[in-house]
C-alpha cells in the first residue's frame, strides 16, 4: 500500500454543463501557479479534464461509450490493461512529489460512473493515496441544465435542436441520486454542493471553486476565458443545418477543425437569442424532478422548485423553434463555406 502520508485531495466530479470546462482550462493554464502554492494535478490522467480516471474504473461489462471508443477500450482484457498501466503512472506521479494538496477534475466521473461497484472501487483505490478526500460537486437546475446539454449534443453532431423528454436528462438532473450515491461511496469523506446557476449569474464560479479547493485568489485568474458555451438560436441552426448536410453527404470533418468553426459561430452570434423552453416543458420538467428537487432544498438549501402560474402565457415560456431563426439551410452552409476557404488560404 502507497504511503499516505497527510494528503488531502479535492475530486471534483461534475456534474456536466456546470463550468466543468472553464474550471479545467483554469488549472491548465495556472498550473505554475498553483505550483507555487503546493497544490498539484496529476498530469497522466489527462492534460485538461482527468477523463482517464474514470475510464479507469469502467466494469468490464459497462456500455461502449464514445469516451471507451475513442481510447479503443473493446474487450474486458484491454480495460484492466488500462487500468493496471494507468495506476502505475498515477502512483509514480504521487510519489514523485512532495505536494501534500492535489486536484482532480472531470465531469465524466459523475455522468459516466453510473454503476455504485465502479464508485466503490474508485474511492478504495483513492483511499490509498490520500488520507482526506473532499468531493466537489456542482449543480444546476434541470431544466436549464438540459438545454445547455442540447447544445453540445449539436456540437458532437446532432441534426436537429430541442430539448428531450425529462426522463433523458436523468442521469445530469437527479441530484439527490447523485449525491447520495456518491456519499455512500466515499464515507465518511466530505462531499461539497454548490448551485451552479446561481454563481455563473453573479460571475463567482471560480471564486467559489478556489475557495473549496483552498486555492489563494489572484487577480490573474479572472482572465480565464469561459470554455465550451452552449449556442444561440441562430447558432443552433448553423450547426444542425451543418451536421444535416454532413449526414446526408457521408462528409466527415476532423474534430479539432469542426470546434474551431463552431467557436467562430458562437463569437459571432453573442448576443442573439437564446434558446428557451416552453411553458409546458417547464411544467414537465419541474414534476418530473418535483422529489428530487424537494429533497434538494430540504437537505442543502438549494432551491429549484418552481411553481408556474396558470394566469402566464405560454409566449413568456416560448420555446425558439427552428423558424424563429431567420438563417436558411443554404446561408447556413454558405456561412461554413467562406470560412472553411479562409482557414484553407491560411493554412495553405
Amino acid at each position: 500500500m502507497i504511503m499516505q502520508k497527510k494528503r488531502k485531495l479535492t475530486l471534483h466530479i461534475g456534474l456536466p454543463k456546470t463550468g466543468s470546462s472553464t474550471i479545467q482550462t483554469f488549472l491548465h493554464t495556472q498550473h505554475r501557479e498553483l505550483t507555487k502554492q503546493s497544490i498539484e494535478t496529476p498530469q497522466c490522467l489527462g492534460a485538461y479534464s482527468h477523463y482517464k480516471l474514470a475510464l479507469m474504473f469502467y466494469s468490464t461489462n459497462h456500455k461502449l461509450d464514445f469516451l471507451a471508443k475513442n481510447n479503443n477500450l473493446d474487450s474486458a482484457h484491454k480495460r484492466l490493461q488500462f487500468k493496471a498501466e494507468l495506476e502505475y503512472k498515477l502512483k509514480g506521479e504521487i510519489e514523485s512529489k512532495t505536494t501534500q494538496k492535489w486536484i482532480i477534475s472531470s465531469e465524466f466521473l459523475q455522468h459516466t460512473l453510473q454503476a455504485e461497484h465502479e464508485i466503490t472501487s474508485l474511492a478504495e483505490m483513492l483511499r490509498e493515496y490520500f488520507k482526506e478526500i473532499n468531493l466537489l460537486l456542482y449543480v444546476r437546475k434541470p431544466i436549464r441544465a438540459a438545454i445547455s446539454m442540447m447544445s453540445t449534443e449539436v456540437k458532437m453532431g446532432k441534426p436537429k435542436f430541442g430539448i428531450e423528454s425529462p426522463a433523458y436528462y436523468r442521469n445530469l438532473c437527479n441530484h439527490k441520486k447523485t449525491i447520495t450515491m456518491w456519499q455512500r461511496a466515499f464515507q465518511p469523506d466530505h462531499l461539497k454542493v454548490s448551485n451552479f446557476d446561481e454563481l455563473q449569474q453573479n460571475g463567482k464560479l471560480l471564486q467559489d471553486f478556489c475557495e473549496k479547493t483552498d486555492i489563494a485568489w489572484r487577480e490573474a485568474f479572472d482572465k480565464t476565458p469561459r470554455s465550451n458555451q452552449s449556442l444561440s438560436v441562430d447558432g443552433l441552426q448553423i450547426i444542425t443545418s451543418l451536421n444535416r448536410y454532413m449526414i446526408a453527404n457521408s462528409i466527415k470533418v476532423q474534430s479539432q477543425k469542426r470546434f474551431r468553426f463552431i467557436d467562430h459561430v458562437i463569437k459571432n452570434c453573442q448576443g442573439h437569442t437564446k434558446y428557451k423552453a416552453t411553458k409546458e416543458q417547464a411544467i414537465g420538467f419541474s414534476n418530473y424532478y418535483h422529489a428530487s428537487d424537494t429533497w434538494l432544498k430540504q437537505t442543502l438549501g438549494i432551491n429549484y422548485l418552481e411553481k408556474i402560474e396558470n394566469n402566464e402565457t405560454l409566449a413568456q415560456h416560448e420555446q425558439y423553434q427552428m423558424n424563429n431563426s431567420k438563417i436558411t439551410d443554404e446561408e447556413a452552409l454558405e456561412i461554413w463555406r467562406q470560412w472553411n476557404e479562409r482557414i484553407n488560404q491560411a493554412s495553405g
